[in-house]
This record gives structure tokens, sequence and C-alpha cells, in this order.
């Protein structure tokens, strides 16, 4: 966190970063039709504006550098929103978040924050409408169970019936990545979430719940690791489920 922070130390640096990474429009189009380049404008706080290329347009309008992205009519400096974003990614509390980006206003922080959520959550549900893998790709899968305690207080619930469950899966060398809420657990229903979303004839890495145990039946190169004894194979280190782990 401290070195992205030390890599955006101020506003048109800041601007320059989101440039580089396609994160800011590089060209806009005006009402007249013709492309809107960007240019130096020192009035603007990330010293860039978008201003129509056509000699002979009636309209010679500018527009904002951050037209149409995620920073536009934003009340935060680019330095600052980025800051909040690095924040959000490393998991940092509201109270940390503050500390780092000097916003002081909690309702501000908690509307960030939600707004990334909501962000966060249309991403997963957009990877969702593809299937990930493709010829020679890995996917590792994994299922949790996630539990909800009341008031964050008490013990944590044992009762399945009292949690939900999500199976995931990741693309080693893409990182492409799905995450999905099932009922259960079966068979049946593992093997068509897999179905759903991952490419047919790729190599999928699992653990040896039973679950998974005929999907090279139907397909697919499957290989396993014991996790009640092993959590990386002792005979093959690259079957493993540590990066869906992660995730």
């Amino acid at each position: 966190m401290e070195g992205f922070l030390s890599f955006i130390p101020d506003e048109s640096t800041a601007y320059q970063f989101c440039l580089q990474f396609g994160v800011v429009n590089r060209e806009v189009t005006c009402e007249c039709g013709n492309a809107m380049r960007l240019q130096i404008n020192q009035q603007k706080d990330n010293g860039m504006v978008f201003a129509c290329t056509s000699m002979r347009s009636v309209f010679r309008k500018t527009k904002s550098a951050l037209f149409g992205y995620f920073f536009y009519r934003s009340r935060l400096d680019i330095c600052i929103a980025l800051k909040c974003i690095a924040g959000y990614s490393a998991n940092l509390s509201g109270e940390q978040l503050s500390f780092y980006t000097g916003i002081r206003s909690p309702s501000t922080i908690t509307n960030w924050r939600a707004h990334f959520r909501v962000v966060c959550s249309r991403a997963i549900e957009n990877q969702l409408h593809h299937k990930i893998g493709g010829r020679d790709l890995t996917v590792e899968i994994d299922e949790t169970l996630l539990f909800r305690r009341k008031a964050h207080t008490g013990r944590l619930l044992s009762n399945e019936d009292q949690g939900v469950w999500f199976i995931g899966g990741v693309c080693r060398e893409t990182r492409d990545s799905f995450v999905l809420n099932v009922r259960r657990r079966d068979a049946e229903t593992l093997r068509d979430a897999i179905n759903e979303n991952i490419e047919p004839g790729m190599r999928l890495i699992t653990d040896c719940w039973r679950g998974y145990a005929n999907l090279s039946h139907y397909g697919w190169v499957d290989e396993q690791v014991n996790h009640s004894i092993n959590f990386v194979n002792p005979e093959d280190p690259d079957i493993h489920t540590q990066t869906i782990e992660r995730m």
C-alpha cells in the first residue's frame, strides 16, 4: 500500500498513471462529429482537457479529461480516488482508508466503499456470462461455505443449513475467474456449474471431494490433490489449488 501511494504523489502523476493504463479516455468525439484530443490546460487540476480538433467547427468545445470514465463528476481528486481504490483492494478498514487518503468524512468513506462493492459485484456478474479457460489451459476449482454470525458475536455455526455454498474457478494462465452461489455441492450441481462456466476439454484441478469424482467422464482432464493429506500433490507439485484458495 505504501509503495503505491508513493507512486502517485500528485494529481498530474495520477492522471498520467490512469492514461497509461486506459482508466481515462485518450480521445472523445465532439458534437460536430470530429475527434477531440487531449491538450494541456494548466487551469485544470490534472493539467489536461479535451478540445475539438476541427478548425471549422462552430462548437470549439472542450470537455473534461475525465469525461465518460470512472472519475467523471467525482468530487475527489484522481490521486485521492486512486488511493481509495488501492486501500479497498488491500482490504483496509474505514479508519485506515481515512488515514491513508486524508478523507475525514466518515460518510464519504462509507459511500466510496459501497460504490466499490457494487463495481466488484458487477464485474463478477459480467464474468459469469462467458466461459473461462481454453485449449492447453488449466483451471483450479474449489467450493466454500460462508457463514454470518448474528451481530458479529458468538461461535461460528457448524450447521450447513445456516451457510451459503459458493463454487469458484480461476484460470492460471489468464487469471479469468468465476464465483457462483449454489444451493448444494453434490456432484450434479458442481458438474452443471463447471459446464456453464468452463470451456470443455480443459485441464481441471480439484480436491478429492466426491462431487468431483467423475469429471473426466464428461470431457475434462481432471487432476486432484487430497487436502486431507497434502495441499500440493507430492508426485507432481503442479497439481494444487492454491490459486483458487487465495482468491
